[in-house]
Parts: structure tokens; sequence; C-alpha cells
């Protein structure tokens, strides 16, 4: 198991802001740990949508918010930090996933498939997806407000659970999804973010990585602060578009 606990490039967890996070939840049960770690990940690092894909782990911390890929990396590092094993499965995903928030030109843009992942954890003898961290219960709940009427499947605004009303997003001891139905295919499973293929990060090519770090993700960012606003959001589970903007802002 030792290659699943091994501080690496990205999974930097002895960072000094990887630590202070990871410190809450350090002497607890197995249990209490990894729910820590979980429920930190998914609704204090807002999902939305980073510069890059291959942030480390005390990057996404400084961010604020991520994505699947981001996410994972962090929750990686948590776990790596408590002692608990964990691993990175890569897959690719429809674009489907991300309609009502990338719309017009920005949808046009995008690439058909898009790079996606999530943690999983070695919990009690077997392997776990932990991919319902990837989405802030903030921005689930208002989905589910807004398409109250609608039960079962349901693909886009960056979700893609079976039942949108119950999505399988809460720690018990078993996976969690809330994307996964918009996956397409299966790169394969790795030790860490670090051991992926370099060409996972850069999905899309050249053209569209400009596109979206000067344009798209600002756009896919503003909808869903947009879809947060209201009267009992939080003022942190906005993005914020430049980290050092949100580092003031905490401060």
């Amino acid at each position: 198991m030792d290659e699943y606990l091994r501080e690496t490039a990205m999974l930097n967890y002895s960072h000094e802001r990887v630590k202070a996070a990871a410190s809450r939840w350090s002497g607890l049960p197995l249990e209490e740990a990894l729910a820590g770690a979980y429920y930190f990940v998914r609704d204090k690092i807002v999902f939305g949508f980073n510069p890059s894909l291959s942030l480390l782990a005390s990057e996404v911390l400084e961010w604020g918010c991520g994505q699947s890929v981001t996410k994972a990396a962090l929750l990686m590092a948590l776990l790596r930090s408590l002692g608990i094993p964990c691993r990175y499965r890569c897959l690719g995903v429809s674009k489907s996933l991300y309609s009502g928030i990338a719309s017009g030109l920005v949808y046009a843009a995008m690439p058909e498939r898009l790079p996606h992942a999530w943690a999983e954890v070695f919990y009690k003898g077997r392997w776990l997806s932990l991919e319902g961290a990837v989405v802030d219960l903030t921005y689930i709940t208002r989905l589910q407000s807004r398409f109250s009427g609608h039960d079962g499947r349901y693909i886009g605004h960056c979700v893609a659970p079976d039942y949108l009303q119950n999505p399988r997003i809460e720690w018990r001891g078993a996976h969690t999804y809330i994307q996964s139905n918009a996956v397409i295919d299966e790169i394969g499973v790795f030790p860490s973010p670090d051991d992926a293929p370099e060409d996972f990060f850069k999905a899309g090519g050249r053209l569209w990585a400009l596109f979206y770090r000067l344009y798209a993700r600002g756009r896919m960012n503003d909808k869903l602060n947009k879809a947060r606003l209201n009267k009992s959001a939080r003022k942190e589970a906005l993005i914020w578009q430049d980290s050092s903007r949100r580092t003031k802002r905490r401060g």
C-alpha cells in the first residue's frame, strides 16, 4: 500500500496549507477522518473551473474551488496526510455534462470529450469511488430546487446523477457519484495524478486551452456563481476568478 500513501509533487501534503487543513481530523477514527476530509473537499472547496487542471493540492486549497480533476487531487492529499490509502481514476466525459453552464460560443468551442477524474479510497478491504465530492451541496441544492419536477437521471449543469433529487453524494462507507453518467470512456487507474498520462491534462489542444483560460472559464464560473446567489447562499460559496482576491476576502 506504500505507493497509495506516498507524497508526490501534486499531492504535496507536507505543504503547510495542506497540513493545516488535515490537522482538524488528525487522531480521529478512520471513518470520521475520511468523512471529514470528504465533506471538506465537497462543500468548502466549491465546484468551479480552475485556470489549470494540473494544480498542486495546496494550490487547489488556495483557489478555494475546483473541478473533478483538481478536487480529486486535493482529497487524495488530505487522505494520505491522514494515512488513508487512495488512488486516482482518469476518465473522459461528454461535454453534455456542462450544458446549461457552458452555452453559446463556449459550448460550441468545447471539445466533445473532456478530462474527468475521481479519488478512490481503500476502505475495509475494497476500493470505493469518491466522485460525490466533486460538486458542493449548495450548488446541488439550488439545482434540485430549480428542477424540482425532475426525478430520475439528469445530465447537464455540471451534474449527471441517477436521481437528481436524491444523488449518491453522502459518505456512508460506499461509492459516491455525481457526474458519472456523463462518462464515455476510461483511461486508467493510477497511484497518483502525477502518474496519469501527460496529455490527460491537456485535452482539447492549445486553442481550446487558450480560449478556456481567457474566456470560457470566466463565463462558466460566472454562471455557477449566479446559480448560487440566493438569500441563503454563503458568500464563501462563490468562486473567485483570482486566487489573491479570495485570500484577501478570507482575511
